[in-house]
């Protein structure tokens, strides 16, 4: 299945790229209409709770192949979730499930490079802060516009060297 191009379907979502599980499943049973998919239970539950979070397990059967995935129970911005509710739960299934669909080839692209090391989120400076305060930015959004800019790969010295510009034009205005 890895030779099917699913790029068409890809969605975005928290800044992350994933194939819905529906449309995972009409490929995987468009390959073989008898594949099957079994979600893992522990002590009768379809989670198991750790010391360091919940985690849901899907395994998927294609061809006579089964693989399984083992996923943690995350928000949208691929954060763990300390007390999840059923609605968590069953959105990290479906996850799960594609990504289980996903050892047999199909997607499996898009997943590629999840597994780096997550880089740290450098912090708003002082001189940020004083910058933004003098082009008359307002204060409660800040944060988000300089979490786009790092996520843009913009350095903190461009920031500064981006709200400087803007303090010069807001002088020559």
């Amino acid at each position: 299945m890895a030779k099917i191009d699913v790029g068409k379907y890809i969605e975005k979502k928290g800044g992350f790229n994933y194939l819905s599980w529906a449309w995972a499943v009409d490929y995987l049973r468009r390959q073989d209409p008898t594949a099957t998919w079994e979600i893992i239970r522990f002590d009768g539950k379809p989670f198991m709770k750790t010391e360091c979070g919940y985690f849901v397990e899907v395994a998927v059967t294609c061809h006579g192949v089964t693989l399984s995935q083992v996923h943690p129970v995350l928000d949208n911005r691929n954060k763990p979730i300390e007390k999840p509710n059923a609605f968590q739960i069953n959105t990290s299934i479906q996850r799960c499930l594609a990504k289980a669909i996903a050892l047999h080839g199909l997607g499996l692209y898009i997943y590629q490079g999840e597994d780096l090391p997550e880089i740290e989120m450098p912090s708003i400076t002082d001189s940020i802060r004083e910058k933004w305060a003098q082009i008359g930015g307002k204060p409660d959004v800040l944060e988000r516009w300089f979490g786009n800019q790092v996520q843009e790969g913009k350095t903190i010295i461009q920031i500064e060297q981006f709200l400087d510009e803007k303090i010069e034009e807001k002088k020559g205005a």
